[in-house]
């Protein structure tokens, strides 16, 4: 085919200044932020766990009733103007305790996430670095650990502590960073044989210089959502353990105490049940819409210039 002069046409001058516009430059935080605020069901979980940090903080003190109080003449009484969520078969306050459950729940879930944060990032970020039989050695004790049933580790928790948030940490402490490991080893041995990690050897820096400064940054999005999602995890298992009468002890009230007392009362006084089962269910989507959000906020595949 013939290629000629008529087949070109010059650009209307509209649409050249279109083409030579500049966009306003972000950078990768920036792109994250605006992002994760476009993902409508992230936003909503996020403005729902503000909320639940703040009646955690003030809720207990709102309604001029202890957590531990009984009050053996208003025992089982339906939600009214006195107690806003009811009463418990020994007449106690069910909303104090339920904001007073959100602290213990909430509490356990931050610093079980944290915990895995510190153990899991540095374990998986040295195995993955150093290679070798060094990292054969350290995953195989992962592997190791993780073969044992949890449960088992909180019944031997329980042989040595009493039943409580000493032994509910240990238990939660002990395994929810293995997973956490392996995320950090397997983007570590995805970016160590990397130009710039080359470059970073070939200056001399150290090898806890080289993890600490170009290494761990560089995977801090998968380390991010994978916290977030731990939260809701450590909060449901510890409902869980204290539904069995394996964790939080009465008269202490976290969210799986309640939920076990409520369960005695259901057919008749199910407002005992209703309140804290809600409040678990809405916190498990809201921490999992906020991973859902980060995760996709921080994928660069996603990142668009806008």
């Amino acid at each position: 085919m013939e290629i000629r002069p008529q087949m070109f046409q010059p650009l209307p001058a509209k649409r050249q200044a279109e083409e030579y516009a500049d966009h306003p430059s972000y950078s990768y935080w920036q792109d994250v932020q605006k992002r994760f605020m476009k993902h409508k069901p992230a936003m909503t979980g996020l403005i729902f766990i503000a909320f639940l940090v703040i009646m955690a903080a003030i809720g207990p003190c709102v309604s001029g009733h202890t957590y531990y109080d009984q009050d053996l003449s208003m025992v089982n009484k339906a939600p009214n103007s006195a107690y806003w969520f009811g009463t418990d078969a020994l007449g106690r306050d069910i909303f104090t305790r339920v904001w007073y459950g959100a602290r213990i729940s909430l509490l356990i879930g931050l610093a079980t996430s944290v915990i895995c944060l510190v153990i899991g990032v540095f374990y998986g970020g040295i195995s993955g670095y150093l290679g070798g039989l060094a990292d054969e050695i350290l995953m195989r004790a992962v592997e190791v650990l993780s073969s044992i049933p949890f449960l088992l580790y909180v019944i031997l928790l329980m042989v040595l502590f009493e039943p409580g948030l000493k032994a509910v940490f240990l238990a939660l402490g002990l395994v929810y960073w293995l997973n956490m490991a392996r995320i950090v080893r397997g983007q570590v041995l995805s970016l160590k044989e990397r130009e710039y990690i080359l470059a970073a050897r070939l200056l001399g820096l150290s090898k806890w210089r080289i993890l600490c400064r170009h290494l761990l940054p560089n995977t801090l999005g998968p380390i991010i959502v994978t916290a977030t999602l731990l939260v809701p995890e450590a909060i449901f298992t510890e409902a869980f353990l204290s539904f069995l009468g394996l964790g939080v002890a009465s008269p202490q009230a976290s969210w799986g105490v309640l939920v076990s007392e409520g369960m005695s009362g259901l057919r008749n006084h199910p407002w005992q049940l209703f309140f804290p089962a809600v409040l678990i269910s809405l916190t498990m989507f809201a921490f999992n819409f906020v991973g859902d959000g980060l995760r996709d906020a921080m994928d660069p595949h996603l990142r668009q210039e806008v």
